[in-house]
């Protein structure tokens, strides 16, 4: 047993990011010889203070995580060794969340370290390196920089600007490679040059003549080396008022404020969607950042949204078994034929509680990261059913058509318009019928993200 491996703990927040090492596919966490700890990926580990981390990497068909004993391997070019014995063949992308939504963009020095542990000689894997959708390195041969099998080489790409997600892409020279072909990784390092800006997050305000003031609040994060002294203005459209007008602002480094903003009628404007000009401007007068803050006016009409309070898929390869309790809903015309062995069909059900005459409704439906050409078509379902008795050989037959998804890009949320009367229902009850083959997934209740009814009413 290698005992120098073990599980790294920490408390607190892990975002942003200042420094980050990846070993990929590792048996255990392990520090090196600079005292920098690079935590092994996948994490397996549980508990309270054991360091969490969640990242994506796809990889090609046959593609997966591999580990080597280091003990066995003779990998020249580095003191490491260990950090080139495990790794991903086959890997599409690595997708990093380095910062939070709000926490402001930085700037990082990315290195990848690759070992070709198979090919003897050159030309054999090749592939395409991308940064933030950017060309980095084009036609990488490990062996022919490296200089021969077994041997480590380490790519550095420095002044890579980060949001929030760093993603690395890799693009093999042959379409449908094989194992040796295919484009490989053993460990990411991440280290960060400067952050570039304050964070800066602003509410947004819906109003109504019964609702004729919001208040909200502005958010400002410092992760730069300095405090930050200025003054945050604020200019609100024709109709409404904003207030304070200006403020002054302190932030010191490494912290946030939330500030108040209060959103109201001033007049009778009408119904649409108004911008409050947010700007925050340093003490020399030079201007930080801007941003736009909405203001949605229903005037004389209401917004209700409810969750989903049951939802299951039903498939036909097991025709008879229930998924109500999963953490995502499938949605699939079959794989080699609409309506063969693969087929899945999704359900959904909403109580009803609207405080005034129904208008318009618009179900909203999470991507669980499976993108579609088609996400399928909404119909009506006028038979009872439970998500936890609900079977493919049991289940209601779709009625009226009300809506159609469309085109379905990964995570992305979906407001679908449905063409139905609400007046007098107290439930609704709902199918997504497969409308090809092109599967897709939704988030369920059981994943966090339940479905969603949104309703526009008159008080």
């Amino acid at each position: 047993i290698d005992r120098t491996w073990g599980r790294y703990s920490v408390e607190g927040a892990t975002r942003p990011v200042k420094h980050l090492a990846i070993n990929l596919g590792a048996p255990g966490d392990r520090r090196g010889k600079d005292g920098s700890m690079w935590i092994t990926y996948p994490r397996p580990y549980t508990g309270r203070l054991v360091l969490s981390y969640k990242m994506e990497t796809p990889v090609y068909s046959g593609g997966g995580y591999f580990r080597r004993n280091p003990d066995n391997l003779d990998i020249r070019n580095t003191e490491l060794p260990w950090l080139f014995a495990s790794g991903i063949n086959g890997v599409l992308r690595c997708v990093l969340p380095l910062i939070k939504p709000g926490d402001g963009a930085a700037q990082y020095t990315v290195r990848l370290l690759f070992a070709d542990l198979e090919n003897e000689s050159p030309g054999t894997r090749v592939f395409d390196i991308a940064l933030q959708n950017k060309p980095v390195a084009k036609e990488f041969d490990i062996v022919r920089e490296a200089g021969g099998k077994g041997r480590a080489i380490v790519k550095e790409f420095r002044n890579i600007i980060v949001n929030d997600k760093l993603t690395i892409s890799f693009k093999s020279k042959q379409p449908r490679p094989a194992r040796n072909q295919s484009p490989i990784l053993q460990s990411i390092e991440v280290i960060r040059e400067k952050v570039l800006n304050l964070g800066f997050t602003v509410p947004s305000f819906m109003l109504n003549n019964a609702e004729p003031q919001k208040t909200g609040k502005v958010r400002i994060a410092n992760h730069q080396e300095q405090d930050f002294n200025g003054t945050l203005r604020v200019k609100a459209p024709a109709g409404f008022t904003a207030s304070p007008a200006a403020q002054e602002v302190t932030v010191r480094f490494g912290s946030f404020v939330n500030l108040e903003l209060k959103a109201a009628l001033a007049g009778s404007p009408e119904r649409g969607i108004y911008p409050i000009e947010i700007e925050l401007i340093r003490k020399d007068g030079k201007l930080e950042s801007k941003s736009v803050a909405n203001i949605e006016h229903l005037a004389d009409r209401g917004r209700v949204m409810l969750k989903a309070v049951e939802d299951a898929y039903v498939g036909k390869s097991w025709p008879k078994s229930n998924r109500g309790k999963t953490q995502k809903l499938l949605v699939d015309g079959g794989s080699q034929e609409m309506g063969d062995r693969h087929h899945h069909i999704t359900y959904l059900k909403f109580k009803l509680a609207i405080p005034g005459k129904p208008l318009s409704a618009l179900l909203r439906l999470r991507n669980a990261n499976n993108p579609t050409s088609h996400g399928g078509n909404i119909h009506l379902i006028d038979q009872p059913w439970h998500e936890m008795k609900i079977t493919y050989d049991t289940r209601p037959k779709p009625g009226k058509q009300i809506g159609s998804v469309g085109k379905v890009n990964p995570r992305q949320v979906l407001n679908i318009p449905l063409k139905i009367e609400l007046e007098g229902m107290k439930e609704l009850s709902l199918v997504v019928e497969p409308f090809n083959r092109d599967g897709t997934d939704y988030l369920s209740r059981e994943g966090g993200k339940p479905a969603e009814l949104i309703v526009e009413f008159q008080q």
